[in-house]
């Protein structure tokens, strides 16, 4: 009993709670899929598991590290073996994924920041042209703009704002 209570106490509240949560999750999959609970759990029922939380929970390669986190604690703690859980290609399954939430990453983000191109500086100096401003400021910000641009970097590092009267 005192190993078990010193085993309880290694892991914090917060993480027992992650791994009930993903004993409850592979416990949906698998009624969801006709099956049931069996330790050890295999290869083959990791890896729909594994598709399950990706693509039909659309769940980010991270978390489904910790939910595989969880069901290797589940085994450990009832005296299961883990060796199917990690497998070197459910691992490559993973990384596939966290390759796709990259590239998600990736095109969500060119979606939102679009390049600054010539007619878009064109559009800038007409603007910094009618702001209401000391001629010095709207002519800092034009130096600043045409720097940023010239060297292809964005302006995200820059403190400037511009608050131009239409």
């Amino acid at each position: 009993m005192d190993l078990q209570l010193a085993a309880a106490h290694s892991i914090t509240g917060r993480t027992w709670q992650s791994y009930k949560t993903a004993e409850r999750m592979l416990a949906k999959y698998l009624k969801s899929s006709g099956g049931k609970l069996e330790l050890p759990v295999t290869e083959k029922v990791v890896l729909g598991f594994v598709h399950w939380l990706a693509f039909e929970r659309n769940l980010k390669a991270n978390s489904i590290s910790g939910y595989l986190a969880g069901i290797r604690k589940l085994h450990i703690m009832k005296g299961a073996p883990v060796s199917e859980i990690r497998s070197e290609l459910i691992s490559m399954v993973i990384d596939e994924k966290r390759n796709m939430d990259a590239a998600d990453r990736l095109q969500q983000h060119s979606k939102e920041r679009q390049p600054v191109t010539l007619d878009i500086m064109k559009l800038l100096k007409a603007q910094l042209r009618k702001w209401n401003s000391h001629p010095q400021d709207r002519l800092t910000a034009w130096l600043v703009c045409t720097l940023l641009f010239h060297a292809a970097c964005r302006g995200g590092g820059v403190t400037l704002q511009l608050h131009f009267e239409l």
